[in-house]
């Protein structure tokens, strides 16, 4: 079942953005920690889905979870209702995701998060998410030659 066939992604040609808060955490860092856990093939529509995926790389990047409505499938995937789909046959659940936990995944990334140098810009350790962003626009402007 591709994601065109879903309810949940008909009709939503508006876009949401929230705003979580700035992380020191590289890209390359998150790939490297959470490969592991998603690597290819792997994929499970109800127990193993992007949101799944998102959830740990926001934890990961900062220390925050996605909210619960976003996790509607996953819920679904570890519910009654599972049965009944696969008898359908509208679901098929993929073997390689048995062994998927995402609470295992969040526990991994929690030494990863707690072991950084804090919030960090241009050597410098800063206080709080407001410097931080401040110092990032800063950075920004500088680099796209607007001060």
């Amino acid at each position: 079942m591709s994601s065109s066939n879903l309810i949940s992604h008909q009709g939503k040609t508006q876009m949401t953005r929230t705003e979580i808060g700035y992380t020191n955490k590289s890209a390359s860092g998150m790939e490297r920690t959470l490969r592991p856990y998603f690597s290819g093939g792997t994929y499970d529509l109800l127990r193993k889905n992007c949101n799944s995926f998102s959830d740990c790389a926001l934890w990961y990047l900062c220390r925050e979870r996605i909210p619960s409505s976003y996790c509607r499938m996953e819920k679904l995937g570890n519910s009654e209702m599972l049965g009944s789909l696969m008898q359908s046959g509208q679901y098929e659940p993929n073997a390689k995701a048995d062994d998927f936990d995402k609470e295992k995944v969040i526990e991994a990334c929690k030494g990863i998060f707690e072991s950084s140098q804090g919030l960090k810009m241009d050597g410098a350790n800063l206080d709080n998410k407001q410097d931080m962003r401040a110092k990032r626009l800063a950075m920004l402007e500088k680099n796209m030659g607007m001060k």
